[in-house]
């Protein structure tokens, strides 16, 4: 079994511009370090300005914008249509999460530790911020009954957004998108009520495609992981959402069959994010550790892949594995110069 990651505190680097100052703090088989969310006040002009003056990656040179990512930019050996149709599939499914509150639940502490919990010295007040999340599903209702005949909100017959719930004729077909993200992200629903998510964010002048309406699901401090359940009566978003959904399945599935055998061998992977809430960048490098957290198959990841403020929940994909549906590896901090995950299920 590993063992948790050694720190030299005195050489620890601020890599977020917010006024928490979390401990840095390894004990076995657990590290844990800085969040990686973002802090804004809400105006795109300061996160593009947060951006040039980043601390952490300096010119953001390890990261590639989605909308000039090429098969080229990739390691060679890497340079396979199936792989980067994945990273391009992965990020189609990529969104910024801006919340605008901090829930008065969040715990004094981690869960069996005495380390202070991320914001709970602003718990109850606004807190502007922003993370990554990734959907993880779409499914279409028709009269409160999915294409599959599983009734997932059973106290709804008609679309719950926020436009029909105030409406004399809510519309009765309705998509419901869950979305991964981390637990330090969004921790409950009062957190997820006061946030949105931004799809599509691909370049700077990318059209505005907001979903306001997110509920949530559950979420897990101690794995640092989060679970959202959002909906959309749009009918062009939601079939497009619900194309894109099927695409990666099936993409993801063949790549994990094909590289299965080399997949510890070079330990390439891959994350796509919102670096300080700005648009979508794919970065990619290697995984170092994956330590062996609990029962089952749960891991927590270490990797030299590129992070900044506003990765945090980014979807974390190690090529050749299977980390994907209910409890996927997303960016969780960094530490020191090595960047890590919340725990997820890993085979």
């Amino acid at each position: 079994m590993n063992k948790g990651i050694s720190i030299n505190k005195d050489s620890l680097v601020d890599v977020t511009d917010t006024s928490v100052t979390d401990e840095f703090v390894a004990e076995e088989n657990v590290c844990y370090g800085e969040y990686e969310t973002q802090t804004t006040s809400g105006e795109e002009a300061d996160l593009h300005r947060d951006l040039h003056s980043c601390r952490k990656n300096p010119g953001h040179t390890k990261f590639i914008p989605v909308e000039k990512f090429t098969q080229q930019d990739l390691p060679e050996h890497y340079r396979k249509d199936d792989i980067f149709g994945l990273i391009k599939s992965v990020a189609d499914l990529t969104v910024r999460i801006s919340v605008s509150l901090v829930s008065p639940n969040r715990p004094e502490f981690l869960p069996n530790t005495s380390i202070p919990y991320f914001l709970y010295h602003k718990r109850g007040l606004k807190h502007a911020r922003t993370g990554t999340g990734k959907v993880s599903a779409v499914t279409r209702f028709t009269d409160g009954v999915s294409d599959f005949k599983h009734e997932h909100w059973k106290d709804y017959t008609t679309c719950w957004c926020k436009k029909c719930r105030c409406s004399d004729t809510p519309s009765n077909v309705w998509w419901e998108i869950d979305v991964n993200t981390a637990a330090h992200v969004i921790f409950d629903d009062i957190e997820a009520n006061q946030s949105l998510l931004r799809l599509f964010y691909d370049r700077v002048d990318s059209p505005k495609i907001i979903i306001d309406s997110v509920g949530f699901l559950e979420a897990d401090s101690e794995r640092d992981t989060s679970r959202l359940k959002c909906v959309t009566c749009d009918s062009d978003l939601g079939d497009r959402l619900y194309k894109m959904y099927r695409s990666f399945d099936h993409i993801f599935w063949r790549v994990r069959i094909r590289y299965h055998s080399i997949r510890d061998v070079n330990r390439f992977m891959f994350i796509v994010s919102h670096p300080h809430g700005c648009s979508k960048q794919v970065s990619f490098g290697q995984w170092t550790e994956k330590d062996h957290v609990g029962d089952g198959d749960y891991y927590k990841l270490t990797y030299d892949t590129c992070t900044c403020p506003g990765t945090s929940g980014a979807s974390v994909f190690c090529v050749g594995y299977s980390s994907s549906g209910m409890r996927p590896h997303v960016h969780s901090g960094a530490l020191n110069e090595i960047n890590y995950s919340g725990v997820g299920w890993l085979t």
